[in-house]
């Protein structure tokens, strides 16, 4: 029995799950663990399971289900010994390789599994150099619709850094129609950016073919914009997968790769002017007792039946678009943090961008929370002036430890609504909810939310641009995981003397075993 593991890095994964995939089933493999059920396996496991159809089970010590995809979920802790595994592959980032290591040397179910870490070998890639880039779309485009999208993706979520290059291989077909940056037609549901001539270079497809062979890409990144396609091995340092159409993270690997082709010079400044920021708000307002979270589904319409000036008020998303509620909410905090509905060149979030740019103007002493992994990207989005409005969040904390939020460290747990928990649990001891409906029916694919604060209208540009994120997510599974962690942080936080409210009825039964 051996033991790999992959890094929590999925913006490389399907190569390297296709690869390691590859040599199992070379060695003829049997029966296969998966080691993890976390964001990375349950978005990707489709590919694993394509590749591997000998999957029995899945080894996870936090998991609220029984299954995933029929696929038992087993705790390790609950077995005298593990059943005989030929391979257990895990997902995990470089701090639980190092945690994972020493449990599994101090366990006797594991005694006889030699460890392999893929970790190093994945450390001399994933680090891009910010002079000199060179991307390559892939596989060559057959057509100019399909080109367009993936170059305003890709001009958006680069930077247009002066020394990049984004060669776009093109049919011999489509290399006849004499290509024009200038002529390029932007896809309706993106927002419009300029197209700078000298970054984009278009090549023959039989032309770029040849150049792969030669290794003339060696050190480009590869964008694999569509893993579906055949082609040729692509023989280059770095490769991403980028499929909108195939995946349900597509934009989250995207942000990821600006934040390693535009490395801060002062990142480490940065986080410290961030953490002195948030202590500047936290010596400000210690004095409230009470905190307040909004959600924005429809019961936030009621949030003119109560006065929440005597706490702390945090609000999320596209609650920007009703200013009339904004003004007579007067929030401390707005979190927003998705790839997709706020970072993304999709004219739903670009629209939401505009309005979190109105709303800071009109509210001087806001602050916004988002993740530290998206700060870059937010730095490239909004203005100079306003940067100093966003902290970042580190979601790498490994336990529920609301006071380690004075550094801005909360646990990961794959939704917005847990870190607002987690940041209000360490800001105040009694916590009041009102707009968190839940999800109303099976046919409904999240929540239900009131158009005076969401941008209903723009919500078919999303399925346009990005169709993988809907067609991969597992709505049901998404809210149960919700329900279940949001219990977990406000059950701890109970254990800690904290209060907690919903002000609101609500599907989630977290929120109504506390309405009131």
């Amino acid at each position: 029995m051996s033991l790999m593991t992959i890094p929590d890095k999925s913006f490389e994964c399907i190569p390297v799950m296709q690869s390691l995939c590859k040599g199992l089933n070379e060695l003829n493999v049997q029966r296969v663990a998966l080691w993890g059920i976390g964001k990375f396996a349950r978005s990707y496991l489709p590919v694993f399971k394509e590749q591997l159809p000998n999957i029995v089970c899945i080894l996870d010590d936090y998991c609220p289900f029984d299954s995933f995809k029929k696929i038992p979920i087993i705790k390790p802790d609950s077995l005298d010994e593990l059943p005989q595994f030929d391979v257990i592959i895990m997902s995990v980032n470089i701090e639980q390789i190092a945690s994972l290591r020493q449990r599994i040397a101090s366990d006797k179910k594991f005694a006889d599994i030699p460890v392999h870490s893929w970790h190093d070998s994945f450390a001399q890639k994933t680090d891009i150099d910010s002079h000199g880039q060179t991307f390559v779309l892939y596989p060559v485009f057959e057509s100019t619709e399909e080109m367009a999208i993936e170059i305003y993706r890709a001009a958006h979520y680069l930077g247009q850094n002066d020394g990049q290059t984004i060669i776009v291989p093109v049919s011999d077909t489509l290399s006849e129609e004499n290509l024009d940056v200038d002529a390029i037609v932007c896809p309706s549901f993106y927002e419009k950016i300029s197209l700078p001539e000298s970054i984009i270079k278009f090549m023959p497809g039989c032309e770029f073919n040849e150049a792969m062979k030669q290794g003339q890409f060696l050190d480009a990144c590869s964008l694999i914009w569509d893993r579906t396609a055949s082609g040729e091995i692509l023989l280059v340092l770095h490769s991403f997968t980028v499929d909108r159409k195939n995946d349900a993270d597509s934009e989250g690997v995207y942000s990821q790769i600006h934040l390693r082709a535009n490395p801060a010079p002062s990142q480490a400044e940065q986080v410290k002017n961030e953490i002195k920021t948030w202590h500047r708000f936290i010596n400000t307002q210690g004095h409230f007792r009470k905190v307040y979270v909004l959600g924005t589904g429809p019961s936030l319409q009621d949030a003119y039946n109560h006065d929440f000036s005597d706490g702390i008020r945090i609000v999320c998303n596209t609650i920007v678009k009703d200013k009339k509620l904004c003004k007579f909410i007067d929030p401390h905090l707005i979190f927003a943090a998705d790839p997709l509905y706020h970072l993304s060149p999709v004219t739903y979030a670009s629209t939401f961008r505009d309005d979190l740019i109105d709303i800071l103007t009109r509210f001087p002493e806001l602050l916004v929370v988002s993740y530290a992994r998206f700060m870059p990207m937010i730095h490239q989005l909004f203005p100079e002036n306003l940067h100093s409005r966003f902290v970042g969040l580190d979601i790498r904390n490994k336990t529920l430890d609301f006071p380690a939020t004075t550094n801005l460290k909360v646990k990961g747990m794959h939704n917005i609504l847990t870190s607002m928990l987690q940041v209000a649990s360490y800001l105040g001891n009694e916590i009041h909810f009102l707009g968190f409906d839940g999800r109303p029916d099976k046919e409904n694919r999240f929540w239900n939310s009131d158009n005076r604060h969401n941008y209903e209208e723009l919500k078919v540009d999303l399925e346009s641009a990005v169709p993988g994120f809907f067609k991969c997510m597992d709505y049901e599974e998404y809210f149960q995981l919700q329900c279940y962690n949001a219990e977990l942080i406000m059950a701890h936080g109970e254990q800690l003397g904290k209060l907690y409210k919903a002000l609101m009825p609500s599907t989630n039964p977290a929120f109504s075993r506390r309405y009131v």
